[in-house]
């Protein structure tokens, strides 16, 4: 089943603010499938039904969010999938201008970042949304 999530930039996504403990994101959208370290001290909740990744950092508190299909994540009426080529156009199309750094594509913006699984694929793999300073 194809759910739609909507980022609200540098704010969340549905009803998840960045900034949440964890106790508050299980509060609202449930405990996840799974849990482990990245790298200590840092977690990372699977919610494979919902097909998402939520991330906390050092001091725990939610930080970023990785949507796998069949989710979708739309922001401002933009939907982060498909096309990565249909997806850079409808970016430029709203005047907003976006950075290569590795294998992903961040609209800083935005705050929300797509990857796609090779370089030379033209669809999107993942779609994600971070807090002020991620990236920093």
């Amino acid at each position: 089943m194809m759910a739609e999530m909507e980022i609200r930039p540098y704010e969340g996504f549905g009803p998840v603010d960045f900034g949440m403990t964890p106790t508050e994101v299980e509060d609202v959208i449930g405990p996840p499938e799974s849990r482990f370290q990245r790298f200590p001290p840092l977690e990372e909740w699977l919610y494979q039904d919902s097909s998402l990744r939520i991330m906390f950092d050092s001091e725990s508190q939610f930080e970023f969010v990785e949507f796998y299909e069949p989710t979708i994540a739309v922001v401002q009426e933009i939907r982060l999938t498909g096309s990565y080529a249909g997806l850079l156009q409808a970016l430029d199309g709203r005047g907003y201008a976006v950075t290569q750094r590795g294998a992903v594509t961040i609209c800083e913006a935005l705050g929300v970042v797509v990857g796609r699984e090779r370089p030379d694929r033209d669809d999107i793999y993942t779609a994600g949304a971070f807090r002020r300073g991620y990236w920093e």
